[in-house]
Order: C-alpha cells, then structure tokens, then sequence
C-alpha cells in the first residue's frame, strides 16, 4: 500500500517537524501538515527505479546538512501558485517558524543541505515533474546544485523557483529538460548549468 503522510500537528517539541531520511518502497505521499510542523530531511530520503515521491501543494521540507531527496524512479511536486510545495534550510525561519527552536540564533545560507537529485541511467527512469516548487540554500556535496538531472528520462519544471544555491541552481546532464516560467536567482554558481544537455 501507498505511505500518506501529512496532516499531522504539534508544538513544543525539541524540533517541531517530522524527520525524513531512508528509502522509499512504491508510493510515497506527502503533504502538507499543519501551520509550524513541516518535514524535516534528517539524510537523504531515496527511491529506485519503480519507485514514486508525490509531494502535494503547500508541502514544506526543511533540511538538515545531510539533507536530500534523491530518486531513480519518479518525483512528483505539484504545488500551486497560490500553495508552492517549498524546501529550504533548517535554519530558515521565515519559512514555518522557528523549526529547531533555537531563538533564531543561525541564519540560512548556501549549502545548508543538500538538495534534489534525478537520476536516470540504465534502465532508471529518473523522472521529474516539478510544478510551483521553491528551493532555498541548498547545493552542499559533490552534486553541486539545488535540482540536479543526471540522464532524466522527462524532466519538466514549471513555475519553479532555486535561489540561494552554494553552486548552481539547476544542473543538468546528459538529459533535454523543459523549464518555463522558473526563477534563479542569488544562487553562487549558475542559475542554470548544463552538461551535454539542451534546456527548452
């Protein structure tokens, strides 16, 4: 059966969000939990090659140093213009509040974590539909940017914002990415890089 997650609330706790980390087994759904608990990526949350992440409108991911999705198989985020799925730092408080209840002591910067990655080669179908998704400081570790594309079978964003970035906003290659109505912007590489890789 699917995983459904979301919906969920609560306050006062040491980390007021709800950890992410490990591998996904078929359907994964998230979405959106009440106002001042997002999700909370602890490591990199993964999936195969026949495996799904669908992450619904108004869906906020925070992310640890550790902080990733990475696929094989197919990742869905279909915010809205007016509820984006967004994902961000840890130390992002503007976003949901105080997550790590710590007064506001760190502020976010590029390269709080990671980021998300497709991945498409031999036999992975590494595909990506992105509607209305906001990614903030990310791009820490040898990826090198907020989304990056390595031989996506399909891989569309629409309405999509990456800013903030430690390198590159969206990097991509060995794959023809369709991209409009996307913003990159404050990232400290390039807002878009590719590698063997036409964007449209």
């Amino acid at each position: 059966m699917p995983v459904h997650l979301g919906g969920s609330g609560g306050s006062g706790n040491g980390q007021d969000g709800l950890a992410l980390d490990g591998s996904i087994n078929g359907l994964c759904l998230l979405e959106a939990n009440d106002p001042g608990l997002p999700f909370v990526l602890s490591g990199e949350l993964s999936g195969g090659a026949t495996d799904s992440l669908r992450i619904t409108a108004g869906t906020v991911i925070k992310g640890e140093s550790a902080g990733a999705i990475a696929t094989n198989g197919v990742l869905q985020i279909l915010g809205t213009e007016e509820s984006p799925v967004v994902m961000t730092s840890l130390h992002d408080d503007s976003v949901e509040g105080d997550t790590n209840a710590n007064g506001g002591s760190t502020s976010p910067a590029p390269g709080d974590w990671i980021g998300l990655f497709c991945y498409g080669y031999l036999g992975n179908p590494g595909i990506l539909e992105a509607h209305h998704l906001s990614v903030y400081y990310a791009g820490a570790g040898s990826r090198a940017a907020g989304l990056y594309l390595s031989y996506p079978d399909h891989a569309l964003l629409d309405g999509c914002e990456i800013s903030h970035s430690l390198v590159s906003g969206l990097r991509s290659a060995f794959g023809s990415p369709v991209v409009t109505g996307c913003t990159f912007e404050g990232n400290l590489g390039n807002g878009i890089l590719g590698s063997n890789s036409p964007v449209y």
